[in-house]
């Protein structure tokens, strides 16, 4: 938040009826917290923090609403954010401890299902079967191969905001687009090469499987069915 694509979250409410899933990964980045960025930003903006919290628990909560009642969600922290936490560090040590956590301000614990927060430092914190999900600390344009040589796991990450899925046949790597508005939220003047994705995981035994979904012009493909807003 504040630069979700609100078409996307709506796609993806869709798939999640449609395809019954037992849980959720949301890959990091839920919060941008552009208010304390180093980036420069718009006076005429005048959006909180508080309030982009309160629009994402809306979310969750309607996720959680569409899961099974034994399901879970697994919230991992992105480097966005981290920027609170390196925010009090810098500027207010003395509140370090008395500011809301991220996972306090999205109401992680109160959603009526079972919930884990998977810190951005922990990179092997979210384990699906023999899989890692993880926010992701690489950026380049070939991102997906390098996490395949550096990490001893398949590894499903975002942060770089394009898909990429590369193999060596016995372990995957994969990164998952991204579901921002990209006319809010691209820096340059330039084509960003961006891709909205999400992907479909399945456990058989404690091997992972993955089914990358590209999502164009907000609708996309699932098991063979065409699903749009």
């Amino acid at each position: 938040m504040p630069y979700h694509d609100v078409g996307y979250i709506a796609l993806l409410e869709k798939v999640i009826k449609f395809t019954k899933p037992y849980g959720i990964v949301q890959l990091g980045d839920a919060l941008d917290f552009w208010q304390i960025s180093a980036y420069d930003k718009n006076p005429l903006r005048k959006q909180t923090i508080a309030e982009d919290a309160q629009i994402y628990k809306g979310i969750l909560q309607r996720w959680a609403d569409l899961l099974p009642i034994d399901g879970v969600i697994h919230q991992l922290e992105g480097n966005h954010c981290d920027r609170l936490r390196r925010y009090i560090w810098r500027n207010a040590k003395e509140l370090a401890g008395l500011v809301q956590t991220v996972p306090e301000m999205i109401g992680l614990r109160d959603l009526g299902i079972r919930t884990v927060w998977h810190p951005l430092a922990q990179w092997d914190s979210c384990k699906i079967g023999d899989a890692v999900c993880h926010h992701g600390h690489f950026f380049n344009m070939h991102a997906a191969a390098g996490n395949l040589i550096k990490y001893p796991k398949s590894l499903i990450t975002g942060h770089t905001h394009r898909f990429q899925y590369v193999s060596n046949g016995t372990r995957f790597s994969c990164t998952l687009g991204h579901g921002s508005n990209e006319t809010e939220t691209a820096h340059q003047p330039t084509p960003t090469g961006w891709q909205q994705a999400f992907a479909i995981l399945s456990v058989n035994g404690h091997k992972t499987h993955i089914e990358p979904v590209l999502v164009h012009n907000g609708e996309c493909v699932v098991y063979g069915k065409r699903i749009d807003v």
